[in-house]
């Protein structure tokens, strides 16, 4: 009889570095997040985290700095995945796991060949840099399920002339100054900004499932 027990997906070997930067850290929030019932993760916190992070820092050396960093970002990446099947085999040998604990642990099923998903939660941004003249560096943290983050820059605080629910923004006489970065990770570089102006910031999520709600904004003035 075959096997219909659900096991966690090992398609991450082949993602690309920012897709598996995203799906490192939503298995770290995840599993780490989540206890029951993930009560005794074969890794620790710490030194999980520390791989993603590591992960994260070598590859932006690498796409920044080229070739003399390659075999730093190899390593890392290389330990990262090692890290997510040690993880993935502790979630896998769970009494009566499901695919809806293989999806909170930041997985994908292998049962169903992908994600029972859920609407993902607001991100929590994680900070907004200012790196250079006219130019600022939003970023926010992973969220888990989450395939796509967006971001929306404003000159004034979200208010009721702006209303963003079930996956639909609108405006209704809205007159401030109004940006809706679309690019896909989880950092944005917002050039071409007003100097001395003070902008906010406000992240969302989104997968298979829907959108999630707006992320609490974060002002910071452009230099």
């Amino acid at each position: 009889m075959a096997d219909t027990t659900p096991h966690c997906s090992v398609a991450y070997h082949k993602f690309g570095p920012v897709d598996l930067d995203n799906f490192a850290h939503g298995v770290n929030s995840g599993i780490y997040g989540h206890n029951p019932p993930f009560t005794a993760p074969p890794i620790l916190p710490a030194p999980f985290n520390t791989l993603v992070n590591t992960y994260h820092e070598n590859y932006e050396a690498y796409k920044n700095g080229g070739k003399d960093q390659k075999g730093d970002y190899l390593t890392a990446r290389t330990a990262l995945i090692a890290a997510l099947d040690t993880t993935a085999d502790y979630v896998d040998n769970i009494a009566g796991v499901d695919d809806d604990m293989i999806v909170m642990a930041g997985y994908t099923p292998t049962k169903t060949g992908e994600s029972k998903a859920v609407i993902p939660a607001a991100p929590v941004i994680d900070k907004v840099e200012r790196i250079g003249k006219n130019v600022l560096e939003p970023s926010c943290k992973a969220v888990s399920g989450a395939e796509y983050y967006g971001c929306i820059v404003l000159t004034k605080p979200w208010d009721g002339t702006l209303h963003f629910e079930n996956g639909k923004l609108i405006l209704n006489n809205y007159t401030g100054s109004f940006l809706h970065v679309v690019t896909k990770g989880r950092k944005k570089t917002i050039a071409n900004l007003e100097s001395k102006t003070e902008y906010w910031v406000y992240f969302y999520a989104v997968n298979a499932a829907g959108v999630s709600l707006l992320s609490a904004g974060v002002s910071e003035v452009c230099g």
